[in-house]
């Protein structure tokens, strides 16, 4: 009896997941691979970023670093997409910093964020940064974005997951995740 029971909370948390999972729009989830044919090939990439540049193998991404007040004002067409990093993420939920990521019609990504994308997101009686990572404390994906498309009243989310082996995440090598979000950028430029 406690097998089936468990079985039915166990599918019952799938179903859900996979409900709020296509509710938020979450459209992408990267697998990581080190297999360098997995790399990012396409297009020349700018991209503007908000703390330290990652170590990426890809050649033709070139991260121009910018303040995060910068992101208010940010030409159109200047980047192809904004990343914000990890000691930023707090200040970075701001609502003068949700309006901008708004009006950017470029995906802006949030590495290590506990908080998911929830934070930066326009809503009513929105919470802050520190409040949705002690609820949400998402450990499961390296990157999630936020992409308003240019309409400013739809949005799409993504989360890029860190790859998984034996059962346990492999947090130590987050290459493919870059190139897997590198990927999702130049898709958008179409």
């Amino acid at each position: 009896m406690r097998n089936l029971l468990f079985l039915i909370i166990v599918l019952v948390l799938a179903f859900i997941g996979i409900f709020i999972g296509s509710v938020m729009n979450t459209n992408y989830k990267a697998i990581e691979s080190n297999n360098s044919s997995d790399l990012y090939k396409g297009t020349p990439l700018t991209i503007a970023i908000i703390g330290d540049t990652p170590n990426v193998k890809e050649e033709q991404v070139n991260f121009h670093e910018i303040k995060l007040s910068e992101v208010i004002n940010i030409p159109k067409n200047k980047y192809n997409a904004v990343f914000i990093m990890e000691e930023y993420l707090g200040e970075a939920a701001h609502k003068k910093y949700r309006d901008a990521y708004q009006s950017l019609e470029v995906p802006v990504f949030f590495v290590r964020s506990k908080a998911s994308h929830m934070p930066f997101i326009n809503m009513e009686n929105q919470i802050s940064y520190e409040k949705y990572e002690d609820r949400v404390n998402d450990t499961q994906d390296f990157i999630t974005g936020l992409w308003y498309p240019k309409s400013k009243e739809e949005f799409k989310t993504f989360r890029f997951g860190y790859r998984v082996e034996n059962d346990e995440f492999q947090r130590d090598n987050v290459q493919g995740v870059y190139s897997s979000v590198f990927k999702k950028i130049e898709s958008t430029l179409q």
